[in-house]
C-alpha cells in the first residue's frame, strides 16, 4: 500500500504536469495565460483554484515556468509583441460591438460565438474575427444567406483579398448537431478550441451546447460553461427578431432546400475544399469552411512537447 507522502508527491506531480500541458498548447502561439485561465484550462487533472496558485508559484520557483505582470508561461515572451494584440484585439471587439445589434437580430440565429484567433487572444494586424453559428433547424443556409448579403452591404463580409478586421461566418450548425466531437472528432485541440469560445449571443443555446459536448471534461476537467458567458450580450431588438422571425416563416420553409442545394454545390465546386489539407463539411446541418487544415500537425507537435517537459 502507498505512502501518504508518495500518494501527496504522484498528485502534486499530475497537477504540475496538467499546468506545463496547458501552456505548453498556448506557448506554441506565444501567449501567456493568467492563473485564473490555467485553472479553467486544467489539461486532464482536476484541481481547486489555490492548488493551481501553488502550482504555478512553485513551478516558477523551480524555473520550469516564468511569471511575469501575474501571467505564466513556459519561457519569456515578448511584451512588445503583446501590446501589439492587445491593441488590435480591441480594434476587433469594437468591429464586433458596432454589429451587435445585427447580428443578434437575424433571424433563425440562436447563438453566436467568437472563435479562433480573437477568441484565444492570438490575433495580429491582419486577423479577421471569427464566428460560430448555431440556427434553428432547417433554417441554417436561409440564415447564410442573410448573413452573407447583409455583410456584404456593409462592406464588411470577408472575402477571399479582404480579410484583416472583417466579420468571417466559416462555420455553422443548426441546434440538430450539437455535439462537435461527431464533426470534429476528440483530441486536445478539439477541448481547447471548444473551450475558448466566447459566446456572445445566445445564453441557453450556448449551455445546451455545453452540455452536448461532455466529452470535453475527459481532456479539461475544470471546463465551467458558466465561466465563458460573461460576454454574452442582451439583444437589444428582441421584438424585431421575432416578428422578422413570423414574416419569414413560410419564405425560409419554402426556400431553404434550394438555397441549401446551392450553397452545398457553390461548397464543393470550389478546388481548395477537395485539397488534402481540406476538412470542409457541407451537409444540412453543418457547414464548415477550411481548405487548409493543420490540426493533426499541432496535436502531434504539442504531445512531444508535452512529454519533454513532463516532470
Amino acid at each position: 500500500m502507498p505512502k501518504i507522502s508518495e500518494i501527496k508527491e504522484r498528485v502534486g506531480t499530475d497537477l504540475a504536469n496538467g499546468v506545463l500541458s496547458t501552456l505548453a498548447f498556448f506557448g506554441m502561439y506565444g501567449l501567456p495565460l493568467s492563473s485564473k485561465r490555467v485553472f479553467e484550462l486544467l489539461y486532464q487533472t482536476r484541481a481547486s483554484k489555490q492548488q493551481v496558485n501553488e502550482a504555478l508559484e512553485d513551478l516558477v520557483l523551480r524555473s520550469k515556468v516564468v511569471k511575469h505582470d501575474n501571467l505564466y508561461a513556459l519561457k519569456s515572451w515578448d511584451d512588445l509583441q503583446s501590446l501589439m494584440r492587445d491593441d488590435e484585439t480591441k480594434k476587433r471587439w469594437k468591429q464586433v460591438d458596432k454589429y451587435f445589434k445585427l447580428l443578434s437580430s437575424i433571424p433563425f440565429i440562436e447563438h453566436i460565438s467568437i472563435i479562433h484567433s480573437l477568441a484565444i487572444g492570438n490575433v495580429n494586424s491582419e486577423s479577421d474575427i471569427d464566428f460560430f453559428v448555431i440556427t434553428k433547424p432547417n433554417r441554417l443556409y436561409f440564415v447564410r444567406s442573410l448573413v452573407i448579403v447583409l455583410f456584404r452591404m456593409f462592406g464588411v463580409y470577408r472575402t477571399r483579398t479582404q480579410i484583416a478586421g472583417r466579420l468571417s461566418f466559416g462555420y455553422y450548425v443548426s441546434s440538430k448537431a450539437l455535439d462537435l466531437s461527431e464533426v470534429e472528432g476528440k483530441d486536445p485541440f478539439m477541448a481547447f478550441w471548444f473551450a475558448s469560445f466566447l459566446p456572445i449571443f445566445g445564453k441557453q443555446t450556448y449551455l445546451k451546447l455545453a452540455e452536448s459536448n461532455q466529452w470535453i471534461y475527459e481532456f479539461l476537467p475544470n471546463y465551467s460553461p458558466q465561466a465563458r458567458i460573461e460576454n454574452i450580450r442582451r439583444a437589444e431588438s428582441t421584438l424585431l427578431k421575432k416578428f422578422l422571425e413570423t414574416l419569414l416563416q413560410l419564405p425560409a420553409v419554402l426556400i431553404e432546400p434550394l438555397l441549401r442545394s446551392i450553397h452545398i454545390t457553390h461548397t464543393f465546386n470550389l478546388p481548395e475544399n477537395h485539397w488534402a489539407t481540406s476538412t470542409t463539411i457541407a451537409n444540412r446541418d453543418v457547414l464548415k469552411l477550411q481548405a487548409v487544415s493543420q490540426r493533426r500537425l499541432i496535436v502531434e507537435k504539442y504531445e512531444n512537447h508535452r512529454r519533454n517537459i513532463a516532470l
